[in-house]
């Protein structure tokens, strides 16, 4: 079975289809610049590949830098801390004869890549689709 793999990075267009003949398997290569494997989730629903990050960095401020004129500032925004939220969802489809039992996600922590492989399975069980979450193993 011919191979697939969707390349997600800044020098490839988001979704472009790669053959590569001998491994039989759909992978997803996709950059993920900033995020740790603990702020990404991939899923398989309804045959489509669901990549989502989220990272937060929260920080405590000192009431001191904070302006005090009581008459513009809301009371419980002083107590909030300040915080920086990335995040993103991408979502693509899946050839209908992947093994999604069989799928993995590997997380390249010096590249900050993330790859999702799939491997084809026979014709005969492409009947099987389930939906399920995927592991993400560090590298």
């Amino acid at each position: 079975a011919p191979s697939q793999s969707v390349d997600v990075d800044r020098q490839i267009p988001p979704s472009a289809p790669v053959n590569n003949e001998e491994q039989g398997i759909f992978r997803l290569r996709m950059n993920v610049e900033g995020f740790q494997p603990n702020d990404l989730n991939v899923s398989i629903r309804h045959g489509r590949l669901i990549v989502r990050g989220k990272h937060v960095i929260q920080a405590q401020t000192q009431l001191s830098q904070r302006l005090t004129t009581s008459s513009i500032i809301d009371h419980d925004e002083d107590t909030e801390p300040d915080f920086v939220k990335k995040e993103f969802r991408r979502t693509f489809v899946i050839p209908t004869n992947a093994d999604v039992r069989k799928a993995h996600a590997l997380y390249y922590p010096q590249q900050q890549l993330l790859v999702v492989e799939i491997p084809f399975q026979n014709l005969t069980m492409s009947s099987q689709r389930r939906n399920r979450p995927v592991q993400i193993r560090p590298m």
